[in-house]
C-alpha cells in the first residue's frame, strides 16, 4: 500500500456546555502511485489514525476526496457522540466500561387463586382456596399485573475475546438461572435472556447481556396451601377436582422449569 497519512499544521479544540474538552484533528491522505477507493482510505485509516490524541479518545473519522491521490480526513476526539440514538460506551476495554439499563414495568400473568376473596348474595358456595372464576368445571382465574425487573448490561470488551467459544458460553447459558449469587441476586433468582452483539474488525465489541429477575420466596400460600422455597422463576400450579358445588384441591404443584448455570463465565461484570 502506497497511501500515507500527513497530519496538517492546525487543529480546532472546543469546550462545548458540557464542559467537556473536544478536538478536531486534520489530516491528509496522499498516494501518488494510485487513485484509492474510498473503502481503501477507509480501511487505511482504521489502522493508521490515533487512538488518543491528548488523553482524548477518538469518537469518528471523516474523509472526502480533494484530487486524485489525495483525500482530507477529520478526525474527532473527545466527548462521546449519539450513533442511532445509543451513545457510545467510554473506554476501549471492556474492564472499565459498561452501561446499565432497566426497566420494571409490570409484566402480567395468569392467576387462578386470589390471595383473599369475599362472596356476596344469597347463599353463595364456598370456593375452596380462593378459586377465581370457578364456573362449576375449573377455575378460568384471571390475567393480572405484577411487578418485573428486566435488565441490559452493556459493556465493551476487546475483540480478540470474542471468540466461537465464547459464543457457545453465551449460547449455552441463555435461557438459565444463576446457579450462585450474581450481580448481588442469590441463585435462582436472575434469568439470562441472551446476549447481542457486534465483531468490530481491529476494535473492541460491545456487547449486551439482558437478564431478567424475580425474588426467591420462603414460603407463600397458594390456593390456600402452604408452598415453601420457591425459587424466582419456579411455577407454581394448583391441581383441583372439578365439582359443580365444591371445588376440592388435591394438591399445589411447584415446577422447575430452567436449568441453572454459571453466569460468571459470561464476563458481564
Amino acid at each position: 500500500m502506497s497511501m500515507e497519512l500527513v497530519l496538517a499544521d492546525t487543529h480546532d479544540d472546543t469546550i462545548p456546555s458540557t464542559g467537556e474538552i473536544a478536538r478536531s484533528v486534520p489530516y491528509y491522505v496522499i498516494d501518488s502511485t494510485n487513485d484509492p477507493t474510498p473503502d481503501e482510505v477507509v480501511d487505511f485509516l482504521a489502522d493508521a489514525i490515533p487512538r488518543i490524541n491528548a488523553n482524548l479518545r477518538l469518537s469518528s473519522i471523516s474523509s472526502r476526496r480533494l484530487a486524485r491521490g489525495i483525500y482530507e480526513v477529520s478526525a474527532e476526539y473527545g466527548p462521546a457522540q449519539k450513533i442511532s440514538g445509543v451513545t457510545p460506551l467510554e473506554g476501549t476495554t471492556g474492564e472499565d466500561s459498561y452501561a446499565f439499563s432497566f426497566s420494571t414495568a409490570g409484566g402480567t400473568y395468569h392467576v387462578k387463586a386470589a390471595k383473599e376473596q369475599t362472596a356476596y348474595g344469597t347463599s353463595p358456595p364456598a370456593i375452596n382456596g380462593n378459586l377465581i372464576n370457578w364456573n362449576g368445571q375449573a377455575a378460568e382465574g384471571i390475567d393480572v399485573v405484577g411487578g418485573k425487573l428486566q435488565f441490559d448490561i452493556r459493556k465493551k470488551k476487546p475483540g480478540n475475546l470474542i471468540t466461537l467459544n465464547y459464543l457457545r458460553v453465551l449460547y449455552g447459558l441463555t435461557g438459565k438461572t444463576n446457579n450462585a449469587t450474581y450481580l448481588g441476586f442469590a441463585a435462582g433468582e436472575l434469568l439470562f435472556l441472551g446476549a447481542s452483539g457486534q465483531q468490530v474488525r481491529g476494535g473492541d465489541t460491545e456487547i449486551t447481556f439482558t437478564f431478567l429477575a424475580n425474588p426467591n420466596l420462603s414460603s407463600a400460600s397458594i390456593a390456600g396451601v402452604t408452598v415453601s422455597d420457591i425459587k424466582g422463576h419456579d411455577y407454581v400450579w394448583p391441581y383441583f377436582i372439578p365439582n359443580a358445588a365444591v371445588p376440592v384441591i388435591l394438591g399445589v404443584y411447584k415446577a422447575r422449569i430452567y436449568d441453572s448455570g454459571n453466569f460468571s463465565l459470561l464476563g458481564a461484570t
